[in-house]
């Protein structure tokens, strides 16, 4: 019955185009949809990002625990734009203190909206879908390119992009699972061809979906990569590399987790150190369990130990909390470091959502 609804809940655009072929039975229909009271001529566009405000006291337990972030506004975020959603990795930049947001998803797409503080510098609402080049894309997304310049495939061993980063050049990096690799875009034009990155062969010993979810570029300009399950020697140890651009030689990398979080997503603060998003997949009864870390890479390297670090705040039942996967820093205009996460809702919008919460580091 819904989707004979939706058959009969045309747009009077959309009756004009189909006259032609459907011609009085189709003019039946709009008269039905009116009767139905489903009348739809006010329609959002699809680039359209409708914003509905959380607040602090939706993870008041979380916010008690932590002594290290303050809470600076969330939005529960939605849209009528099929591609919506799914989102795993995000960018923002100290350039604009964190207005324009990019991120993928994880069916191989690409986008950017604006964000909106107030005058408190809370996140108040989040702007319209665009593509990253104009002209390209459709309706504020754009399908990322494989080495020879066509769109990745459907194929979910394709297009199952996890994370980007982005280099000094403006270069986009951005890492995939089940096909582990890792492409990138020269100056980040995602309207060209990819260029595909040398990667450590024993990354193929990594699960389907346990691949590169974390990338991030160090602050001498070195490449981190981090693999959600592959397991290195120790307890609770996940595998991960470094290396220069220039360089040939990837450097093993320990991250250093416990009670069964999985890095999902880093970012770089201003001072070298990293941010860590990390996850406990979902349970039955217990839901998703979600921790912010602080981690000090350039420490851990000289000193060859496992990448580990003091927890920021943990989100978890009753909090709101959802399958946070993309994480972003910038450095505000009150000179402090903004950390923004976004969850991905594996396109299941009837039992989850898109969240965008905002926290400033004390």
């Amino acid at each position: 019955m819904k989707n004979l609804l939706f058959f009969f809940c045309l747009t009077p655009l959309q009756v004009l185009a189909k006259q032609f072929f459907l011609g009085k039975f189709l003019a039946g229909a709009f008269i039905g949809c009116t009767a139905l009271g489903a009348w739809t001529a006010q329609a959002a566009p699809l680039q359209a990002i409708k914003s509905e405000k959380i607040t602090a006291s939706q993870i008041q337990q979380a916010l008690k625990a932590s002594t290290a972030l303050r809470w600076a506004g969330g939005l529960a975020l939605s849209s009528e734009n099929p591609d919506f959603g799914g989102f795993s990795g995000l960018l923002c930049s100290d350039q604009d203190h964190g207005e324009k947001l990019i991120a993928v998803t994880d069916q191989g797409n690409i986008t950017s909206f604006s964000a909106i503080y107030d005058a408190m510098g809370h996140l108040a609402a989040v702007q319209t879908l665009e593509s990253l080049t104009k002209g390209h894309g459709q309706n504020g997304f754009q399908r990322l390119k494989t080495e020879t310049g066509q769109k990745l495939s459907l194929e979910k061993t394709e297009k199952d992009s996890e994370s980007l980063t982005r280099t000094a050049d403006g270069t986009l990096f951005v890492s995939f699972e089940r096909n582990h690799r890792v492409l990138f875009y020269p100056q980040g034009r995602v309207d060209q061809a990819a260029q595909r990155l040398p990667l450590p062969k024993s990354l193929q010993n990594a699960p389907d979906n346990g691949g590169l979810e974390a990338i991030e570029t160090l602050r001498n300009g070195e490449l981190l990569l981090l693999t959600e399950a592959l397991r290195g020697k120790g307890q609770n140890q996940f595998q991960g590399w470094v290396r220069s651009l220039e360089g040939q030689n990837w450097r093993s990398v320990v991250f250093q987790s416990a009670e069964n979080f999985q890095p999902t997503g880093l970012t770089r603060l201003s001072d070298g150190r990293l941010v860590s998003v990390e996850r406990v997949p979902y349970i039955p009864l217990i839901g998703v369990r979600v921790r912010l870390r602080l981690l000090d890479i350039e420490d851990a390297l000289a000193q060859g130990t496992p990448l580990a670090g003091e927890e920021l705040i943990r989100l978890e039942g009753p909090d709101l909390v959802d399958n946070f996967e993309a994480i972003c820093s910038f450095t505000g205009k009150d000179k402090k470091q903004h950390l923004l996460i976004l969850s991905d809702d594996n396109f299941n919008k009837k039992y989850q959502q898109t969240l965008l919460m905002h926290f400033v580091l004390f």
